[in-house]
């Protein structure tokens, strides 16, 4: 018989703490046609934040119907907590569940979003938005299920600009209170020092002792004036070297923050273009041995993914997924009946027998665990029989 392998990860679902709520664009609503852009996008943000409330999400729209007159409890399954764009994606918010709302999704008893937007219908632009709610009806085309939304929730592009937000916010805290006065700083040493203060002395105590000085000083006494004008600006410089040294480490950590998601998210593309080209040469799309055929596939499933899967879902079947079996595979003692002892026998077979058809190892080895009545292998028992082969390779 021929066993059809069918791909299968094991991913714990959870609800995502950032949904999409608008496309950007044309926001792919069926019967109504509006668009976000990012002065758009910047508007409604800018109108919630000026509300300064959290926006609900409730449960098939029950927050307008309470509104429009019905006699309905509008019970909130979670709320917006904060919004932000995502230039070409859209626009997303940042979601508290309900203890109750979170199980829901998690066992799939909703599976979509549903947001109530303001809108120009002379213009078709968005300019504000109402509330969310859980449907498994959605108006949105195209729009992702909560639980995918949860396996992918943090875009590389915008973690990065949350994190130098944040880095940016902690400068400015740090500038605005500056505690204390370098003590690697020769020069405010010095100033210290003639002034009789405490070598922990602020920056602001320097500074007023310094004017304090200036403002008892005798006219008369033109060097004695020249030499503390000379100290004030001294003072000055260093407090502006130092402020110039903390930008530049600040800045430095940004740009090294920027490098570390950049790389991530180019790690992440990759992943899922393998996974994309593992999946073909499971269903038998795809030959693994042909390898200029695989390294095109990867490119493009790592350039495209979306065009990647269109390509591929119309593309026929060159080499049967799976494998023969026959009754004499494992000969007298028959199929092993415990999984461990059965992925042996089938790496050993995968190796020796000379019926196999085009397929990967893993695809080899899931074939006979599924006639068996067994689990796939989980992603690390993949991962484990890869770096096997290539030591044996090596």
């Amino acid at each position: 018989m021929v066993d059809v392998l069918v791909s299968s990860r094991s991913i714990t679902p959870r609800a995502p703490r950032r949904i999409l709520l608008l496309h950007a664009g044309d926001i792919n609503w069926s019967g109504m046609t509006a668009f976000l852009d990012e002065s758009a996008a910047q508007q409604i943000i800018e109108d919630f934040k000026r509300q300064g409330v959290q926006l609900p999400v409730d449960y098939h729209h029950q927050t307008t119907k309470a509104e429009d007159g019905l006699d309905i409890k509008a019970e909130a399954a979670g709320w917006i907590t904060d919004l932000v764009y995502v230039a070409g994606k859209g626009l997303y918010g940042f979601v508290e569940w309900t203890d109750e709302a979170r199980e829901l999704i998690e066992s799939k008893k909703f599976k979509y979003i549903s947001p109530v937007v303001y809108f120009e219908k002379a213009t078709g632009k968005l300019s504000g938005l109402h509330s969310v709610a859980l449907t498994n009806r959605p108006r949105t085309r195209e729009l992702p299920e909560l639980l995918a939304q949860a396996a992918h929730r943090k875009d590389a592009k915008t973690m990065a600009g949350d994190i130098k937000a944040d880095a940016k916010e902690k400068q400015a805290a740090v500038m605005d209170e500056m505690p204390a006065v370098d003590p690697v700083s020769s020069a405010l040493k010095e100033i210290i020092s003639v002034l009789g203060l405490s070598p922990e002395a602020s920056m602001t105590e320097v500074l007023q002792a310094v004017i304090a000085k200036i403002g008892k000083g005798n006219p008369e006494e033109e060097e004695e004036d020249e030499e503390k004008e000379s100290q004030e600006e001294t003072a000055h410089m260093a407090e502006l070297k130092i402020k110039a040294e903390s930008y530049d480490a600040m800045a430095g950590r940004i740009a090294a923050l920027e490098k570390a998601a950049a790389d991530n998210q180019e790690k992440e593309k990759q992943r899922t273009a393998a996974e994309l080209v593992e999946e073909q040469i499971e269903a038998g799309r795809l030959l693994p041995d042909a390898k200029d055929a695989v390294a095109a596939a990867k490119d493009l499933a790592n350039k495209d993914p979306e065009g990647f899967k269109k390509i591929f879902a119309a593309m026929p079947v060159v080499a049967p997924p799976g494998r023969v079996m026959t009754e004499g595979t494992f000969g007298a003692s028959g199929r092993p009946s415990d999984r461990t002892s059965l992925i042996a026998a089938e790496l050993r077979g995968y190796d020796s027998e000379t019926h196999v058809l085009k397929t990967t190892k893993a695809g080899w080895v899931n074939a006979g665990l599924m006639a068996a009545g067994l689990p796939r292998l989980t992603r690390d028992e993949v991962k484990a029989l890869d770096t096997n082969s290539k030591a044996k390779e090596n």
